[in-house]
């Protein structure tokens, strides 16, 4: 039965990559979930980003390969431990607006619209951070701070028309955005605060659909 199911799933996917599709709309907006995963310094202070976007496309002269866009996104991060000072334990949770644009090239083969876009816009990132100390057994400080970076990042990926009305879109992004996230911590030692800035550099997957407004 297994067997047959898969044999069943590979069929249909073969019949929708032989289905010439239609060209990409001259608008067309989705919405799309959102997963970005940290790497590098901002691996170490958070988890995994999950949220919600939305994606804007217009082609401004009538011709399938280019198409003006614009994304949205809002994620939140799960939070990451950063050690420091001896038994205190810094924990720091992030969230972040994103506004990009850019030009979208691509190319329609049968079914699948491929795409590549390189894009630049603001980028607002927002930290709270609470410290745990080992030796009360209480959380100290809690510090939210919040700043916004111009940035850039790439995307590709692909959209195919399924022939149920909109598009199913699939994209990946790496974006890196300098001195991004910013954390204040207490600094016993010296009774006051230390402020650490890190690049926010991530992978970015989304998965969505299209909607032609054309």
């Amino acid at each position: 039965m297994k067997g047959k199911f898969t044999a069943l799933v590979f069929g249909l996917a073969l019949t929708v990559a032989a289905v010439q599709a239609q060209d990409l709309p001259d608008w067309a907006l989705g919405p799309q979930m959102v997963f970005s995963i940290p790497q590098q310094d901002f691996a170490n202070v958070s988890g995994l980003g999950e949220g919600l976007g939305a994606k804007l496309l217009f082609d401004p002269l009538g011709r399938d390969w280019l198409h003006l866009r614009a994304d949205l996104a809002y994620l939140s991060f799960g939070e990451g431990d950063f050690w420091s000072y001896g038994m205190a334990t810094y924990q720091t949770r992030n969230e972040s607006f994103q506004l990009t644009m850019g030009p979208e090239l691509g190319k329609q083969v049968r079914a699948f619209y491929f795409y590549l876009a390189p894009m630049a816009g603001v980028f607002n990132y927002r930290s709270v951070t609470s410290l745990y100390d080992y030796y009360s057994g209480l959380y100290g400080s809690k510090t939210t701070s919040s700043q916004t970076n111009f940035g850039w990042d790439i995307s590709a990926g692909f959209n195919v028309d399924i022939r149920i009305g909109p598009r199913l879109d699939v994209g990946f992004k790496y974006q890196t955005i300098n001195n991004a996230v910013k954390r204040s911590f207490v600094n016993n030692d010296a009774d006051g605060y230390i402020d650490l800035e890190s690049d926010a550099t991530t992978i970015v997957f989304t998965l969505g659909v299209l909607f032609s407004l054309r």
